[in-house]
């Protein structure tokens, strides 16, 4: 799950903001980056779903649950820290100016 959140994280930010805006020469490039984005916000959640998942799965309900849960911990802060991150590097950035 960290991998493929990782791998989100990335190409969800290949995306510039100005890519999002729509042209006013027409085109599709401003909805074929939404698409992009899109897609990659939605792999990043599976990843995060799936990472609870298999935490609880194999660390919290099993017959390993007599055993150390910080690996289930462990995985559940790591999957919630790459979404975060991916989602404050995304939306956090301020809109590149025109001032040049």
């Amino acid at each position: 799950p960290g991998v493929v959140c990782s791998i989100a994280l990335l190409a969800a930010n290949l995306v510039g903001v100005s890519d999002l805006q729509a042209s006013p020469w027409g085109g599709d490039t401003s909805a074929k980056a939404r698409i992009y984005l899109l897609v990659w916000m939605i792999v990043l959640f599976l990843g995060v779903g799936f990472g609870f998942w298999a935490a609880v799965s194999n660390w919290f309900v099993t017959e390993f649950a007599g055993a150390s849960k910080w690996p289930g911990i462990a995985l559940i802060a790591q999957v919630l820290l790459i979404m975060v991150s991916a989602l404050l590097y995304r939306f956090a950035r301020p809109a590149p100016s025109d001032d040049m």
